[in-house]
């Protein structure tokens, strides 16, 4: 079933080692009725899967499975930076979608361009003015400024 509702409203798929799949709907679906469709077609089928969405894909993993899981991950496989390992607390994360909620949380710092979704912006300290690509510079901006003592605070007023 997941299957067939996948084919009718994706244009490429792509999955990684059995932990991701990645659909990117058709030009004429969007990622939010995609994503509708394989939770139900999920459900129907008794399957327990996280589905996510952004603009431009769905992504479907197995419970606990998340970027804030590959972020806990990959910082405790990081060697350490001059003898002090990266800890969660000191990490920046920046989103814009479903798929990023869980990394804002777990993040130290999170950030979300002016154009992300309303209840990612929820998620996140810090929501940019700015949008896209100007919103990231804008947050790596301010990222240095509270690095180096400029700020008084992360979090959006």
């Amino acid at each position: 079933m997941v299957a067939s509702v996948a084919k009718r409203f994706t244009a490429t798929t792509s999955m990684g080692k059995v932990l991701l799949m990645t659909l990117h709907p058709k030009p004429s679906a969007s990622s939010e009725e995609l994503a509708g469709h394989i939770r139900n077609a999920l459900d129907a089928a008794g399957l327990a899967m996280e589905v996510s969405f952004s603009k431009s894909a769905v992504d479907i993993a197995p419970p606990g499975v998340s970027k804030g899981s590959a972020l806990s991950w990959l910082l405790q496989r990081l060697p350490p930076e001059v003898g002090k390992p990266v800890s969660i607390e000191e990490t920046l994360t920046v989103g814009d979608s479903d798929g990023d909620r869980a990394m804002l949380r777990r993040s130290g710092f999170s950030a979300v361009p002016a154009n992300a979704s309303a209840d990612v912006k929820l998620t996140a300290g810090y929501v940019s003015s700015c949008s896209d690509g100007e919103g990231v510079a804008d947050i790596i901006a301010r990222a240095i400024c509270w690095n180096l003592g400029k700020l008084d605070h992360w979090e959006t007023q």
